[in-house]
């Protein structure tokens, strides 16, 4: 399945600190009720104590957003409960969180099932291995377990807030969908917020001669440090403009690519089908993405300012050279389809999720104060997964 930016976004959010707190009480015991559609749906105390703490994770994100320079560099724990978000109290903000997300899972189960939707097939085997691999190799299983929570409790949320979200929202704004975008719409944003180009980088450090076996590098003032900085500098240029100079004059970038690193193109590349939409038609070409995209590159504004089809050097922010030769991204019908999800993301997304949060609002749900107050923000806990993953972070020197 191919997920949208937003989804992974989600994905992202709630995962990173998932967990459930059933405390005392049974972790099937029931929180809330919906009923829609002639038919009723439950979500458990298991399953609410992960929103919770995707609310948590979420508002943890936000406060660290917002911290000092003087918090960020304290070296010292941060007391989230200290803080506050939209003028309310931290616990405040997660719990009212929370109970939206619940609505928003009641919504989109609700119009998936009036829309009559099914997974598709492919889609519900990469559900299953996709959730089990987050459970058993990233850790999940370490948040979950002790608060709680167990697989199917984990898996039946994040289908709903996740596959079923995706399968609902292709069948409002895709191709064959009840209010589809328009393929003029489509190629605007694949214009606007992408760009393709082989791109060459030379960092001019590189260049520097090292000093021969047995002596060692003489001390050398600041003026002479930027000497030599200037001077590498205008040899990387020097050096991509030759190379630019030699495509702008006929010769192929793959030839200059190639003479640059001083390798061989693979058989598969020399084999490539220029027709095959399944693959681009140059396998040397990389997508650039604004900062809305996945694909967000610094270096995405200067590459998209090059004059298509013309070799040209620009300096990057970090002070390296790239040569860049711009393709037009829609002369290649394989970027329209691999982006295809992406793009409907970026134009409908925000439209979509308000669209699931005005939806819940109206939902008729009856909450069980008594089993949901027993779930508390301030008795998370992420000890177990901590140690985890520190001992991961040992285990290969991150």
């Amino acid at each position: 399945m191919k997920t949208s930016a937003r989804v992974l976004a989600l994905l992202t959010a709630v995962l990173l600190a998932i967990g459930c707190l059933a405390a005392c009480h049974g972790k099937d015991a029931v929180v809330a009720t919906c009923t829609a559609n002639d038919k009723t749906y439950t979500l458990t105390a298991g399953q609410y104590a992960f929103a919770l703490i995707a609310a948590d994770s979420e508002a943890r994100t936000k406060v660290g957003e917002n911290l000092t320079d003087a918090e960020k560099n304290a070296g010292t724990e941060i007391d989230y409960f200290s803080k506050s978000i939209d003028d309310k109290d931290y616990v405040t903000w997660v719990e009212e969180r929370a109970e939206e997300i619940l609505r928003e899972y009641f919504y989109i189960a609700s119009e998936f099932d009036r829309a009559g939707l099914e997974l598709s097939e492919s889609d519900a085997t990469s559900k299953d291995s996709y959730f089990s691999y987050l459970w058993s190799m990233n850790g999940y299983q370490y948040i979950c377990e002790p608060n709680g929570a167990s697989f199917d409790s984990f898996t039946a949320v994040e289908s709903v807030l996740s596959y079923q979200r995706n399968t609902l929202f292709n069948h409002i704004y895709g191709a064959e969908g009840t209010d589809p975008v328009s393929e003029e719409e489509k190629t605007a944003a694949l214009l606007e917020h992408f760009a393709v180009a082989d791109v060459i980088t030379l960092d001019p450090s590189t260049l520097k001669e090292a000093p021969a076996e047995g002596e060692e590098t003489p001390e050398q003032t600041d003026e002479e440090k930027e000497a030599e900085t200037a001077a590498l500098k205008e040899q990387a240029r020097a050096q991509l403009q030759g190379y630019a100079d030699r495509i702008n004059n006929g010769v192929s970038f793959s030839v200059i690519y190639y003479e640059f690193n001083g390798t061989q193109p693979s058989e598969e590349e020399e084999e490539e089908d220029p027709a095959d939409h399944k693959h681009p038609q140059d396998t040397l070409a990389t997508v650039y993405g604004d900062e809305d995209t996945t694909v967000s590159n610094a270096l995405f504004a200067k590459v998209k300012a090059c004059e298509v089809g013309k070799a040209t050097v620009v300096e990057t922010d970090d002070g390296k050279f790239a040569l860049v030769l711009r393709q037009e991204i829609t002369d290649d019908p394989y970027y329209a389809d691999d982006l295809a999800d992406e793009i409907l993301s970026l134009l409908k997304g925000d439209e979509f999720d308000e669209q699931i949060k005005a939806g819940g609002k109206k939902l008729d749900v009856q909450i069980n104060d008594y089993e949901r107050d027993h779930i508390k923000v301030k008795n998370i806990d992420y000890s177990a997964y901590n140690e985890y993953m520190n001992a991961l972070y040992s285990q290969y020197g991150q």
